[in-house]
């Protein structure tokens, strides 16, 4: 597409700056358009008439993508023009993998003698997956699965592959357990480049029935004579031993026990899933296994290679995390560095990828997977929402769940995000942050200002079917949750169970309305009848605007996914799956059709049942994101693959950037670029924080008006007062819909000498360069 490209005054007619039409932002004569947010002296507001301070308009965004003033925006000629209904990626394997199912044992080898690895693993049901390697040695990519290929079958259950030439003739044979102790072999009739395995042989070569319930095989020489011996786990977390008694060719296996095994004594307490590999590079062979609690156990030899003693078991050895339950590791040079990664299987089916950063005698690993909530596990039931609830500009996640059987409720798992918007790092688990205390069972939270006061409060569903508020006492920066109240503002959900509120305001009024599912899969309504500072609820309205077949225990979550300048809503059902409702009404009027198959963004995501979405921009890219939670405790993470409308580019025109501590000024420039074939109508606006001080400064919106292809270039100077506190600023340019979305954004730092503890709310002037 031919790029077009200005560079125009923004206070002519194509950049119209809204209601005031006033100009940019000069100096201290702001126009009614502004939001200036300064935290730092606990005064918040907006104009130039500002004396005292008052009750601000909100700056808490409870969803990215769906705040209080979608219906205002909309009727205001800000709505955003449809683009495409977007496609969503499922995130939670790395290199193109999939989950299989549940109980996952992978096991790489190199079956097309392409000279990468490919992938095989087992799955509860006794399946073999297989994921052939697309890529290369140094760079791998999978293409789809494939069950039961080159001619294998199932076992029965809870299968365990593993690889070995045990013939000597050059190709790779398989051996597999299943959930009864036995272990059958697939002798590999093709060739190293072309695999074709015969019928199953029954505990061939001398091998015997664990007597633990499982059998999880592993071959590797642990006696050094240049065959290989029989390790099988088992379910009681043992390691049977037996010795390839025969030759390279021609194995025969039997089984040594007390001081002949020298794995004997050795012990996971159950579910035992041997891996031999030299993990130290010193000569000798030492082991890894996984076990039912989802650590991975590390047994170095302390021995040498043809006498081995296995030293006591190691715990998150250097990097190899608990991966929630079954965890079973297969360690290979999946990169082509020259040390060992980790595959770890688990119980939902996924492949836990650990990279090795670390080297060939000194590992370090670290988990690498798109879903930056991988390891998050609240138990049963989890329900995700997002909110930014230390106002640093990145949302946190908090996550209700189950409960315990024999508690007295739920616990609030909070995941402070430590990363940024557009890169996200949640941090360890705490429960029941913020004085947060008495959720009730099956929590599902709600975020949003109801009370007008400038930080997020919360609202929960429950199993009996209350509401429960926890009003938030402290600030934007340091939340504080009161004790609950039970069915607040009039809000007393009738003759269900389950309630999973969501909160937006659906008719452009300038208040939360609070929709909620329930067990019975009807979605209900109360309207706000009260406004943003007294919420008050209306009468309780059942499948509202059009909204039904909705899933039993359904949960809510409303987006603008298809960019019309209104909410759309999806729920969550029992079956793991999620229903889609377009709003083909406005944000003042909705109107909701469900639509399924290819018309639903979701119809591909399934989950491990009790499915409850939540959108965020996890990449900072303008498009909304969802992770879905399920009824194992697990977030699921599915990336949406629609490109972003704008592109911006935006760096300071003399860096480094340090302002004396008289205040001073300094310039910018910015580039916003359309990328589609329509012509899109934007808000552009600033964003200026200093957290160790909480300083927030927002200019703006400035209303762009984009045709096809084009591009708009600005060059502006920001003045600095000399009374801004000291130290490191980020200064953050963001293009989309103001409260409703960011689309794209930029960064850069500055710095700033010695100014006041508690700055003025004025100064911070936007000019024309």
């Amino acid at each position: 597409m031919e790029r077009n490209r200005r560079s125009e005054d923004p206070r002519g007619k194509t950049c119209n700056l809204g209601p005031t039409g006033a100009g940019w932002w000069p100096g201290t004569a702001s126009p009614s358009g502004l939001v200036l947010t300064v935290l730092a002296g606990g005064m918040v507001g907006s104009g130039p008439a500002l004396a005292q301070p008052h009750a601000p308009e909100p700056w808490y965004r409870p969803n990215e993508f769906v705040r209080a003033r979608l219906g205002m925006l909309a009727r205001a000629g800000h709505a955003r023009p449809l683009l495409s209904l977007p496609v969503f990626e499922d995130r939670n394997n790395n290199f193109g993998l999939a989950d299989v199912g549940g109980r996952s044992v992978p096991r790489p080898a190199d079956l097309d003698g392409d000279g990468d690895l490919d992938l095989l693993v087992g799955e509860e049901g006794g399946n073999l997956v297989y994921f052939e390697n697309t890529g290369s040695a140094a760079t791998p990519a999978f293409a789809g699965a494939s069950t039961n290929p080159f001619g294998l079958t199932a076992v029965g259950a809870l299968s365990a592959p593993a690889f070995a030439d045990i013939d000597d003739d050059g190709d790779l044979d398989l051996f597999v357990g299943d959930d009864y102790g036995d272990t059958f072999y697939f002798e590999n009739t093709g060739s190293s480049v072309a695999p074709a395995f015969a019928a199953a042989q029954f505990n061939p070569f001398g091998l015997a029935n664990t007597g633990g319930f499982s059998s999880v095989p592993a071959l590797a020489d642990l006696d050094d004579d240049g065959d290989l011996d029989a390790i099988l786990g088992e379910g009681y977390g043992f390691f049977n031993y037996f010795e390839n008694t025969g030759t390279q060719t021609a194995p025969a296996f039997l089984e040594r026990t007390g001081s002949d095994n020298p794995l004997d004594g050795l012990n996971t307490s159950t579910y035992s899933t041997p891996y031999f590999v030299d993990i130290d590079a010193d000569g000798d062979l030492d082991l890894f296994s996984g076990w039912f609690l989802g650590e991975i156990i590390y047994y170095e030899n302390q021995g040498t290679a043809s006498v081995p003693v296995f030293g006591s078991g190691i715990t998150d050895y250097v990097g190899l995390q608990d991966v929630g339950y079954w965890s079973a590791p297969a360690l290979v040079d999946i990169d082509a560095d020259g040390d060992l990664d980790a595959f770890v299987g688990e119980k939902l089916g996924f492949l836990r990828y650990f990279e090795n950063t670390g080297s060939v005698d000194s590992p370090s690993f670290v988990i690498e997977n798109p879903n930056p909530l991988v390891l998050a596990d609240v138990g049963q039931r989890a329900a995700p929402v997002f909110v930014d609830l230390d106002d640093d500009g990145d949302l946190d996640a908090l996550v209700g769940e189950n409960g315990p059987s024999t508690g007295i409720s739920s616990v609030a798992y909070f995941y402070e995000n430590t990363g940024t918007s557009s890169v996200p790092a949640f941090g360890e688990a705490l429960m029941n942050p913020f004085g947060l205390a008495g959720m009730g069972f099956e929590a599902t939270p709600a975020f949003a200002d109801l009370d007008g006061d400038g930080d997020a409060d919360l609202l929960t569903g429950e199993r009996s079917g209350r509401f429960f508020f926890f009003e938030n006492t402290g600030t934007s920066l340091a939340p504080a949750f009161a004790a609950r109240v039970i069915n607040p503002f009039g809000c007393a959900p009738a003759g269900v169970s389950r309630t999973a509120p969501a909160l937006v305001d659906i008719d452009a009024d300038g208040d939360f309305d609070v929709f909620f599912g329930a067990e019975d899969g009807v979605v209900r309504f109360f309207e706000n009848t009260g406004d943003a500072l007294n919420p008050a609820c209306g009468t309780q309205m059942d499948a509202p605007f059009g909204i039904t077949g909705g899933p039993p225990y359904g949960k809510p979550a409303f987006v603008d996914v298809d960019l019309d300048g209104d909410a759309d809503l999806f729920v969550g059902g029992s079956d793991g799956t999620v229903t889609f409702f377009e709003n083909t009404g406005d944000a003042m009027s909705p109107a909701f059709v469900r639509r399924d198959g290819t018309d639903n963004p979701l119809a591909g995501v399934v989950v491990d049942g009790m499915a409850a979405p939540a959108f965020i921009d996890v990449e900072g890219d303008g498009d909304p994101d969802v992770f879905v939670g399920d009824a194992e405790g697990t977030l699921k993470y599915y990336h949406n693959t629609e490109e972003a409308a704008l592109a911006l580019i935006l760096f300071p025109l003399d860096p480094p950037v340090i302002i004396p501590a008289e205040g001073g000024s300094f310039d910018w420039h910015v580039e916003v670029t359309n990328t589609t074939e329509m012509t899109l109508t934007r808000d552009l606006w600033v964003e200026i924080t200093q957290e160790e001080q909480g300083v927030r400064v927002v200019r703006g919106p400035l209303v762009l008006s984009l045709a096809p292809g084009e591009t708009l270039a600005l060059s502006l100077t920001q003045q600095v007062p000399g009374d801004a506190p000291e130290g490191a600023y980020r200064y953050t340019v963001k293009v989309g819909t103001l409260r409703l979305a960011v689309e794209s954004s930029a960064t850069f730092g500055f710095s700033k000498a010695a100014g006041s503890i508690i700055p003025s709310v004025w100064g911070w002037g936007l000019d024309v360069a």
